[in-house]
């Protein structure tokens, strides 16, 4: 699902683009596709940052439910 989801915004980030450059093919222009380069990378970082946040937050859950579960039986702590 995540895959999909970056594709869609990596080709509308091409689409959005083209339509506000208008590239020509035949002129060289560094400052646009140095902006153009560093929008693709400011996003690509943001997702990679954002799924890196929420698998942090979705482990740490987990470990606390477990561990809330282990403290809970009762069976788990008679050594009798």
């Amino acid at each position: 699902m995540l895959c999909l989801i970056i594709q869609m915004l990596l080709w509308g980030l091409f689409f959005v683009n083209l339509h506000v450059y208008q590239p020509t093919f035949l002129t060289l222009n560094i400052p646009d596709g140095l902006m153009v380069c560093l929008l693709y990378l400011i996003i690509i970082l943001f997702i990679n940052r954002s799924t890196d946040i929420i698998g942090e937050s979705r482990k740490s859950s987990q470990t606390t439910y477990e561990l809330n579960h282990i403290k809970s039986d009762k069976e788990f702590f008679s050594f009798c």
